[in-house]
């Protein structure tokens, strides 16, 4: 697991550098998903900001994964702590490369939830406790903040994709 996180930092290093150097515009690809009661697009979309974010991103949970190897060898849930945190950098990546504002939602909410499982991962600690449940408090700030500017943009946009939101 650390080395495709590793390989997937070193290969994102490559549309950052574009990026910096061309100034290359947004990329956008749109997925269908068919049902059969309503069509689901998922945006993936990789701008300025989302080529920056996602190596730097990639870089600190290949370096936690690092240093959780060689501190947390002898916990029996070594594989549960990086399960964890591959869905925060999952999640994460969802938030950066969101295109439509329910992606963006998805990729806080998950954002939100594993920092609490993450923050509160030595739950023998008082402090990682308290920190955790100050993480969640944060977290419902957030979200109350988002869910009125979704509300807001919903009532007067027609579209929920970020793209067009902005234009």
């Amino acid at each position: 697991v650390k080395t495709a996180v590793k390989m997937a930092f070193l290969l994102s290093l490559v549309p950052a550098a574009l990026v910096l150097k061309h100034q290359i515009q947004p990329l956008s690809l749109n997925i269908l998903i068919s049902t059969k009661p309503q069509d689901v697009s998922l945006t993936i979309t990789l701008n300025y900001y989302s080529a920056l974010l996602l190596p730097i991103i990639l870089f600190i949970a290949w370096s936690i994964m690092e240093f959780a190897t060689w501190y947390i060898t002898q916990t029996p849930l070594t594989d549960t702590f990086t399960k964890a945190l591959l869905i925060f950098l999952f999640t994460m990546v969802i938030l950066i490369c969101a295109g439509s504002l329910l992606q963006l939602f998805i990729g806080w909410e998950g954002v939100g939830i594993m920092s609490f499982v993450l923050i509160n991962w030595w739950t023998s600690r008082t402090t990682t406790n308290s920190a955790a449940l100050q993480a969640v408090i944060y977290n419902r700030i957030g979200d109350i903040g988002l869910i009125l500017v979704i509300s807001i943009l919903a009532t007067h946009q027609s579209s929920w994709n970020l793209e067009q939101i902005a234009a």
